[in-house]
């Protein structure tokens, strides 16, 4: 009976350590990315929705991106989100997780709510960390005010 209850014992507490050590890395993946991203969100979100502007957008968009979204990908999608009106409120950008794709990079999303004239939003935002900086991997708009399922950049 003791050995059943010291095997039971090591299971619970190798339990406890994973799920501390991922609590842990979540933590410090999201404190890693707070002084750089957070920033680049709250410069970069305003810009693109102040115009709607398709050359706003692929000003702060990575190369990949551009090379794949079709013809008049970003002016269909600035269209669309031009539905929305002026960006009132961007709140405070939520981390969501980081991981590396060994083709193009580290990739770190967050969303982020937004108030706009005509609804609230979510700002889903994913970011390519380039090392020396950040280019939008994917910017997806979710509104009620908008009529069809929001399109995205990462077309």
């Amino acid at each position: 009976m003791k050995t059943l209850l010291k095997i039971i014992a090591v299971i619970v507490a190798f339990v406890v350590v994973v799920v501390f050590s991922f609590f842990l890395l979540l933590f410090h993946e999201r404190s890693k990315y707070a002084a750089t991203a957070v920033p680049y969100i709250q410069k970069v979100v305003p810009e693109i929705a102040a115009q709607w502007d398709p050359e706003v957008a692929r000003k702060y968009t990575a190369p990949k991106v551009i090379a794949d979204a079709p013809p008049q990908g970003f002016e269909n999608v600035m269209r669309t989100y031009s539905q929305l009106g002026a960006l009132k409120n961007l709140g405070e950008p939520m981390f969501l997780q980081v991981w590396a794709d060994t083709i193009n990079g580290t990739i770190v999303s967050y969303t982020v709510p937004a108030t706009f004239d005509a609804d609230n939003a979510t700002i889903t935002i994913r970011l390519l960390d380039t090392g020396s900086g950040f280019k939008i991997w994917l910017f997806r708009i979710n509104s009620t005010a908008l009529l069809q399922d929001s399109p995205s950049l990462r077309l």
